[in-house]
């Protein structure tokens, strides 16, 4: 499950916060985009009390902190697991690995033979670990 999570917006307090906080750190969120209101001119929003933009700033990254936590716990359940992947029909240009992507939406590094794996075709692949937010995994034959 993924969220958009917006955070000061006009009026919100520290209770506020928190309560969200509280709520995305139970649920089985596997991934956020957070993003920090911003006014836009003739809203209501706009003429409303707005939130210090160092608090902003502030609640901005403790949700970027737990975005990365959710996302490591979530990756940790695919390691030593097979699974299938998308291949995206590219090649990472740090590790030289085929890109792919996870039928759970997550990156994935594939090691193997890259003629067997075609642009846009499914592969059974087994996480081996993760590195820079990314599954890398074995292909299995």
């Amino acid at each position: 499950v993924g969220v958009d999570v917006m955070v000061g917006f006009p009026a919100e307090t520290e209770g506020d916060f928190r309560l969200t906080y509280e709520l995305l750190e139970r649920l089985p969120v596997a991934g956020m985009h957070i993003f920090s209101y911003s006014p836009r001119p003739g809203t209501r929003a706009s003429e409303m009390p707005q939130v210090d933009p160092h608090k902003k700033n502030e609640r901005y990254h403790l949700l970027l902190e737990l975005k990365e936590r959710k996302l490591s716990g979530f990756m940790n359940r695919f390691l030593n697991r097979d699974f299938d992947a998308l291949v995206e029909g590219r090649v990472d240009r740090e590790t030289g690995l085929m890109r792919a992507l996870s039928t759970s939406y997550l990156q994935v590094l594939v090691r193997g033979d890259r003629d067997l794996m075609k642009k846009g075709e499914y592969h059974r692949v087994r996480a081996k670990e993760i590195l820079d937010g990314m599954l890398v995994a074995d292909l299995c034959i």
